[in-house]
């Protein structure tokens, strides 16, 4: 993954708490490029979006579920994830 699509980083989906990354996969192709395919680099997180949910289609699991069993378990990362819980807090 290069962040090379064009697309800008449209931070403003992400205030959009109900939307899926199946969701968000069909959104990215009515924003219009700001920059020509593969010309420049932008950071953006619809990119991993769009990675996750391609995982999720081809693996049949969540994207949570095939992170913990193919990286967190096999490392023996009992105490890691990626997502946001309050009993986690300090």
């Amino acid at each position: 993954m290069t962040h090379c699509l064009g697309v800008p980083t449209n931070q403003l989906l992400r205030l959009d708490k109900n939307l899926t990354r199946k969701e968000a996969t069909r959104r990215i192709r009515y924003l219009p490029p700001i920059y020509k395919f593969r010309t420049r680099y932008l950071n953006s997180n619809l990119h991993y979006a769009i990675l996750s949910y391609i995982s999720e289609v081809l693996d049949e699991k969540p994207w949570e579920d095939l992170i913990q069993t193919t990286f967190f378990d096999p490392l023996g990362m009992r105490n890691s994830d990626f997502t946001f819980r309050v009993d986690r807090r300090a």
